[in-house]
C-alpha cells in the first residue's frame, strides 16, 4: 500500500474497502475479542460512567458490554435536533436503542435520561480508521471531535478498531481529537505503539 501524500478523502476511501472485505464471520471473531480486551482492562474495571455506540454494520460490535455483570452504567450517544450537538443518554438494555432515519440504532430519549458529559469516565470511540499515535479518521461530520473535546473532555478516550483499520498515522487537522489508546483484538494499543492494558 503507497499512501504517501494521501489527505482524508484517500484515507476514507482505503478503509471502507478493506472493511467491506471483510467477512460477517471475521467481524464477529474480532468483536468479541475486543470486548474481552475491554472488559480486561483497568479502565473498563475502574469506570462508573462508560460512553460505547451501536455499531453500524462494519463497526466493531460492543453490545456484549451490555451483558457484562457488575458493568459500569452505560451511555449511547445521540445527535441532537440541530445536527451538530452529541448528547450522552443512559441505556439499560438493548431494547433502548432505536432505529433513527439513517437506519442506524440510537438512545430512545423518552426511557433514557441525558447525562452530564463531564461525569463519563471512559469513552469507546469508532472510526474509520486509526493511528498508533492517536490519530483518528471518523466519518466527517466531527461529532465526536466537538463532544470530546468540549464537555467530555475529561474523559478517557478510546478507539476501538479492527485490525485492518490500524496505521501508523493519519492526517489531522487542528481540531482533531486524539485518542488516548486502542483497543484492538490483542489487547489495547498505547501511543508508543506497545500492547497494554490502561
Amino acid at each position: 500500500m503507497n499512501s504517501g501524500g494521501w489527505g482524508k478523502a484517500e484515507w476514507r476511501g482505503y478503509f471502507r474497502g478493506v472493511l467491506r472485505a471483510m467477512s460477517e464471520e471475521e467481524r464477529a471473531a474480532e468483536s468479541a475479542a475486543i470486548v474481552e480486551a475491554v472488559v480486561a482492562s483497568v479502565a473498563w474495571r475502574r469506570a462508573r460512567w462508560v460512553m460505547l455506540y451501536a455499531p453500524m454494520a462494519e463497526e466493531v460490535d460492543l453490545l456484549a458490554l451490555m451483558d457484562c455483570p457488575g458493568r459500569p452504567a452505560l451511555l449511547f450517544p445521540k445527535v441532537s435536533g440541530d445536527g451538530e450537538t452529541m448528547r450522552a443518554h443512559r441505556v439499560e438494555g438493548v431494547e433502548d436503542l432505536v432505529l433513527n432515519g439513517s437506519r442506524f440504532r440510537e438512545p430512545d430519549v423518552a426511557r433514557c435520561p441525558v447525562v452530564d458529559p463531564g461525569a463519563i469516565d471512559l469513552v469507546l470511540v469508532p472510526g474509520l480508521g486509526f493511528g498508533r499515535d492517536g490519530s483518528r479518521l471518523g466519518r466527517g461530520r466531527g461529532y465526536y471531535d466537538r463532544f470530546l473535546g468540549g464537555e467530555a473532555a475529561g474523559a478517557m478516550r478510546v478507539g476501538v478498531a479492527f485490525g485492518c483499520q490500524v496505521v501508523g498515522a493519519l492526517p489531522v487537522e487542528p481540531h482533531d481529537v486524539r485518542m488516548g489508546a486502542l483497543a484492538v483484538a490483542g489487547g489495547w494499543v498505547g501511543r508508543s505503539g506497545g500492547l497494554d492494558m490502561p
